[in-house]
């Protein structure tokens, strides 16, 4: 869990996604339908085989190994919660190491989905659906073109944010890399490129 929240925090998302392939991809090669306690439960805790009919005494359904699900969730999808019990909410997900993914995060407000796919031309499409009672703030990186839409209408190019869509999506930030979007309840397309 701390190795890749470190990984992330360090800006080593491609590493960090990488250690979640090999690592609990190599359980699920090993037939894992629950994730193990150690690696390989055949290894005794130096890294020995087991002697012939010998029981690991691993738990094989151990609650750390869950960590890619929270990894995935907060830095692939993006999700984390920014106020009490999600009423608010920031989307901004990791793109560099993979090219799209898709999820649902469960919250005491209803589910949160997120959808995102980049694209070789240079763009990245995300949807993402805001449950009642909650508002997000989705980062989106700034890409060659300098434009972003939500919902086929243009709110920022070029360095300027041009509409808000009251009461709806608004610009509410930028840096010389990303622009937060700011949208209430509801399901919002939107297109970086």
């Amino acid at each position: 869990f701390f190795v890749l929240q470190a990984l992330a925090k360090a800006g080593m998302y491609p590493t960090a996604s990488a250690a979640i392939r090999g690592l609990w991809g190599a359980m699920r090669a090993q037939g894992a339908t629950t994730w193990w306690e150690q690696w390989n439960p055949s290894l005794d805790r130096v890294g020995n085989p087991l002697p012939s009919g010998v029981i690991p005494n691993v738990s094989l359904a151990h609650g750390y190994g869950t960590s890619p699900l929270y990894y995935l969730s907060t830095r692939v999808l993006g999700v984390q919660p920014t106020g009490p019990g999600f009423s608010t909410f920031s989307v901004s997900p990791d793109t560099s190491s993979v090219q799209w993914a898709n999820g649902t995060v469960p919250t005491p407000q209803g589910n949160i989905a997120v959808s995102w796919t980049t694209a070789a031309a240079g763009t990245l499409s995300i949807t993402i659906t805001a449950p009642p009672l909650t508002a997000a703030s989705v980062v989106l990186p700034r890409l060659a073109g300098d434009q972003i839409s939500v919902g086929g209408q243009v709110v920022w190019q070029a360095g300027n944010a041009i509409s808000s869509l009251a009461p709806g999506p608004s610009v509410v930030n930028s840096t010389p890399s990303q622009v937060t979007i700011q949208v209430p309840s509801g399901t919002y397309q939107m297109l970086s490129q």
